[in-house]
């Protein structure tokens, strides 16, 4: 496939050459439609046409040829014929963009001429050559059928998609989702050399499977089922460069660099790698932080100033050694660009708040530092990016925090529940306590933040759900706040379970964190395929033992689905807790400070690309669960979601992120970045 795409599918990315090509569309468009004249549709046809035409021809000899070797197998030229034909296919393949580009035209046939000839050559071709080799039983029919169909399908997804992928100066789309279908020919090698060596019909490698059965293959179909499922994979993001920069000024270098292009390169930034949907991966240009990771204290104002490249768990070990703290998640290998700049909420969020409360490289290349003082555009940006930041606006190559002071008591605890109903009963207790402003006495305090987590696979054995988190401050005082919920429940018959519960007392908070996340100079999590959704309530969210019997209901049902782990995590914030304080006089645009819950669902070894069917029905799945917890407040509007647990498959997805903010964001995004160059499927650009 070479990419040849026409200019009124390409908008604005193709510059001012689109204006043009516009009016040369209409004119080909009225020869199609035109009913009188004669060969209208030869003359709407461009050179770069013609030669696409030529791949087609070469592919459709390809199988002529399969066909002249299959009435005669004794002579093996037809053979070699055919398999010749499909590398002088790719030679026009190649050509036919080539030429569009260099003559700057194309016609409305082009794409799809493109499409239908690369599946000629590169899908049709080689499944018939395979079948003239000997791969022919009625399950291998099967075999290359799916991976004919698959690049029919891979070919219809660009068709589809290519008006929104990036492209550079040259009109070319940047990347490919899927592995592009003229890589079979990698397939067709191999058969050209099982060929010079004799093995083919009966002397195929690793021979016929299931022989004299009625499920007989060959094993070496199943290459073809593999290519097949490559060509439609997902998130293969290729960048054209990857910049690991080690100051400002050379973020600053490259964002110049990338700007000059008018919005035809995109640049996005990878800081922890963490993004559910690999969305650091979206721009043609990476700027990589792993090189900017200094930590600098200022010990008079109570102040760290960290670069983006630096990670949770290094962070929380350096300041925790000077007695210092800050509100943030569990796991010590998060970026802390992206999970500042989305909320970031942790078990001391109730106490402390958010992380999101800093050097910044502008779109044109500037170094800005934004803060509370910061007036006009800058102020706007000073907003913006507190909620909204991530490559949405330019880059936060450093972030200055408040620190807290290190608590010297602190309890790590977690208590199990032996049953679903014991689980239900837990939830709505937790919503009726924790819907009690946390300075009432009948209320829980801020010092204690925590999480139910239902069917948590990290749970001991024989429990259904835990309420698990941390209390600031000493085991007397962490008993009696745990034990406003346990009196509760046990006024409901529900006893919570002592095996497997604990409550660790701490005197060090590098310990206690340590315990609370595994070692905190973790540098590299293992790649694991998962997916989420997110809700935030509006602080009522109304549940009722039915809702949640619902939920848990839809729970089960969504369990091991290919070995998927599943578990829901009501994250438990309230009134009068940190997470639910607006800031004084410095408004940001992260709105999410109203909710009782912020709630996940997570699914981990979910169901890869290569598997769509499983994939969808897993997702399906996922999403009757959202569903199940929507229904106590059936009103859309009633409902966020949490930027920082980026949902792919999350429809309208700029009023989930940021509600009634979104608008003015968007001004923003247009005021600061107009060509916008920092992108990615879900930035403000698509919104």
């Amino acid at each position: 496939m070479s990419r040849r795409t026409s200019n009124l599918s390409s908008g604005s990315d193709q510059g001012t050459s689109s204006v043009a090509g516009d009016s040369s569309q209409e004119r080909q468009k009225k020869l199609l439609q035109a009913d009188t004249g004669h060969f209208n549709m030869v003359r709407t046809l461009h050179l770069a046409d013609l030669i696409t035409e030529l791949n087609g021809f070469c592919g459709f000899m390809s199988v002529l040829s399969s066909m002249r070797y299959l009435a005669n197998p004794e002579d093996t030229a037809p053979l070699w014929a055919a398999l010749i034909f499909m590398p002088f296919g790719l030679f026009f393949d190649f050509m036919d963009g080539r030429v569009a580009r260099w003559r700057k035209k194309s016609s409305l046939m082009g794409q799809e001429l493109d499409s239908l000839a690369d599946l000629i050559s590169f899908g049709v071709a080689p499944a018939s050559v395979a079948f003239a080799i000997g791969i022919r039983s009625p399950v291998d029919h099967l075999l290359l059928s799916f991976f004919v169909l698959c690049g029919l399908t891979r070919l219809a997804r660009f068709n589809v998609t290519v008006a929104v992928l990036p492209k550079d100066k040259t009109g070319k789309s940047t990347y490919f989702e899927g592995t592009p279908i003229p890589t079979s020919l990698s397939i067709a090698s191999l058969m050209a050399y099982w060929v010079s060596q004799g093995w083919t019909h009966e002397n195929l490698p690793f021979g016929l499977a299931a022989q004299d059965t009625i499920f007989e293959f060959h094993p070496v179909a199943l290459l073809f089922v593999l290519w097949g499922c490559l060509m439609n994979s997902n998130y293969h993001r290729y960048p054209e460069v990857i910049v690991t920069p080690s100051s400002a000024e050379e973020v600053a270098a490259t964002v110049r660099c990338v700007a000059a292009e008018k919005g035809r390169t995109k640049v996005s930034v990878r800081g922890g790698g963490h993004s559910y949907a690999a969305y650091s991966l979206s721009g043609q240009v990476v700027i990589d932080s792993s090189q900017m990771r200094s930590i600098t204290f200022d010990d008079d104002r109570k102040q760290v100033s960290v670069q983006f490249g630096q990670s949770l768990g290094p962070l929380a070990l350096t300041i925790g050694n000077r007695n210092y703290a800050l509100p943030h998640g569990t796991c010590p290998t998060v970026g802390i660009s992206g999970h500042s700049l989305g909320g970031g909420w942790g078990y001391t969020s109730r106490k402390w708040g958010w992380l999101v409360d800093r050097k910044f490289v502008d779109v044109k290349g500037n170094i800005k530092t934004l803060n509370s003082s910061s007036t006009g555009e800058d102020a706007e940006l000073w907003w913006a990016v507190r909620g909204a930041g991530a490559n949405n606006f330019g880059v936060v190559t450093s972030f200055t925090y408040l620190v807290e002071t290190a608590p010297s008591e602190i309890v790590n605890y977690g208590v199990n529940f032996a049953t679903n109903d014991d689980c239900v009963r837990v939830i709505l207790v937790l919503q009726e306590l924790g819907s009690i402003p946390a300075d009432n006495l009948d209320g829980l305090p801020v010092e204690l933040g925590g999480e139910l987590i239902l069917n948590d696979h990290y749970a001991n054995a024989g429990s259904a759900c835990t309420f698990t988190g941390q209390y600031l401050g000493e085991k007397g005082d962490y008993t009696i706040a745990i034990n406003r919920i346990l009196d509760k429940l046990r006024e409901k018959g529900v006893s919570f379970l002592e095996s497997g519960s604990y409550a660790r007392e701490f005197d060090d908070w590098v310990a206690a964190l340590t315990d609370l996340m595994g070692s905190l100079d973790a540098s590299v999590t293992p790649t694991q395929p998962y997916y989420a959704q997110s809700l935030l309530d509006d602080g009522n969210p109304n549940h009722t033992l039915e809702t949640i019997e619902a939920v848990v209901a839809a729970l089960q049902a969504s369990m091991d689905i290919n070995g998927t782990r599943t578990h829901v995590s009501f994250d438990l914030n309230g009134p009068g807790s940190g997470t639910n304080r607006r800031p004084i006089n410095d408004d940001m645009s992260f709105n999410h400070r109203q909710s009782l819950f912020l709630t996940q669902i997570y699914s981990n070894e979910f169901p890869g690309f290569d598997n769509p069917n499983t994939r969808t029905d897993a997702v399906d799945r996922i999403t009757k669960i959202a569903d199940a917890i929507k229904q106590s407040k059936p009103k859309e509007s009633d409902w966020h979601a949490y930027q920082n647990y980026v949902d792919p498959q999350l429809k309208n997805f700029g009023a989930a992120y940021y509600g009634s903010n979104l608008n003015l964001l968007k001004a923003v995004k247009r005021s600061a970045d107009p060509d916008t160059i920092f992108d990615y499927p879900q930035g403000l650009g698509h919104v």
